[in-house]
C-alpha cells in the first residue's frame, strides 16, 4: 500500500462496501488517509494481509547521505539486485528523472528474461 501497489480481489468486497467506507471517514484527516482507511476497512474486514519484505520497498541510493540522495540525479549504481519496488517520494529533487531511469531499468532486465514479453 505504500508504495502505491494494491491488488483487489473478491475477499474484499465486503470491507471496502460503501456503508463501512462512510462509517471510518474520520480516517480520512490521519496524516496519511488513504493508508490508514485501507488498513482499517482490511483488518476490520477480516481480508488477510501479507507483509513483503524490505528489499521490496526501498530507496535509491539508500546509503547516500541525506542531502546527496535527495540530490540524486542518475540512478547508475544505486540500484540493488533483488529489489522490486523503490519508494520514490517528493523527497527526491529529481524524482521524474529517477523514475523514468528505474523504470528503463526494469524494463530491460524483463527483456533480457523474455525477449518476446516485452516490444
Amino acid at each position: 500500500m505504500n508504495s502505491g501497489v494494491m491488488v483487489y480481489d473478491r475477499t474484499m468486497t465486503s470491507a471496502l462496501s460503501p456503508d463501512k467506507i462512510c462509517a471510518c471517514a474520520p480516517l480520512l484527516f490521519a496524516r496519511a488517509p488513504n493508508q490508514t482507511m485501507m488498513y482499517y476497512l482490511l483488518a476490520a474486514g477480516g481480508v488477510p494481509q501479507h507483509e513483503l519484505p524490505k528489499a521490496f520497498n526501498t530507496m535509491p541510493a539508500g546509503k547516500l547521505p541525506t542531502a546527496q540522495r535527495r540530490e540524486l540525479e542518475d540512478v547508475d549504481g544505486h540500484i540493488d539486485p533483488g529489489v522490486f519496488i523503490y519508494h520514490l517520494s517528493a523527497f527526491y529533487t529529481h524524482r521524474a528523472r529517477l523514475l523514468s531511469q528505474i523504470t528503463d531499468v526494469f524494463l530491460k532486465e524483463w527483456r533480457e528474461l523474455d525477449p518476446g514479453s516485452v516490444r
